[in-house]
């Protein structure tokens, strides 16, 4: 006979291990959403002034700035209407942003055609996004998302020509990389390299 000690232990374990055993996919789903849920809790926490407009997304700046968080079980930011509806729906919450499709989760919309840094590479992990560029040189400070340091993949979706997004790092002038758009196509690196992860810091969207 086991002490009572070990024998209470025994019973949990087996509860749990039949509970588990009995949980429903919806229960699993329940699970990944407030994981999702507590993220963005957390980032409105620490960044506040942004609004949660989707189960994976936060906007900010009217929706000129969209922090996605990835799905749990893919590592990746989700690409259906179901997850993220402003995808093809045209609004949300408030927040319009008429999109088409995406590349690998980053929007190409009809007017605004949209940039966007990954947290890991191949746009794995947290992805934010940006539409905002002017011919002065519109500048985005990614320390105000708490994203600072964090970029390994990118994409630049304008497939019209005359958009560079120039990407720094905390301390110097000269950009770290340029992202250029290209006429027919757009633009992206799945991994900046060793020399160059996780330093970006600003990105300066310029139109010539």
């Amino acid at each position: 006979m086991f002490p009572r000690q070990i024998r209470i232990l025994l019973l949990a374990v087996t509860l749990g291990a039949f509970t588990f055993a009995g949980s429903s996919t919806a229960d699993a789903a329940t699970v990944i959403a407030a994981s999702v849920q507590d993220q963005i809790n957390q980032q409105l926490r620490d960044y506040p002034g942004g609004t949660q407009i989707s189960p994976y997304e936060v906007a900010y700046r009217g929706g000129a700035v969209i922090m996605v968080f990835p799905e749990p079980a893919t590592g990746r930011v989700p690409v259906t209407a179901s997850a993220r509806p402003e995808i093809r729906a045209g609004a949300s919450n408030g927040v319009t942003v008429t999109l088409f499709d995406t590349v690998h989760g980053c929007p190409l919309a009809m007017f605004n055609r949209w940039y966007c840094v990954f947290q890991d590479a191949n746009y794995g992990g947290r992805m934010l996004q940006f539409r905002d560029c002017t011919t002065a040189g519109y500048v985005n400070d990614l320390s105000d998302y708490g994203f600072q340091n964090e970029t390994t993949s990118w994409v630049q979706t304008d497939i019209f020509p005359g958009k560079t997004v120039a990407v720094y790092d905390q301390y110097h002038s000269q950009p770290l990389w340029n992202e250029v758009s290209h006429g027919g196509t757009y633009n992206q690196s799945p991994n900046v390299g060793p020399l160059l992860n996780d330093r970006a810091w600003r990105l300066k969207c310029t139109l010539t």
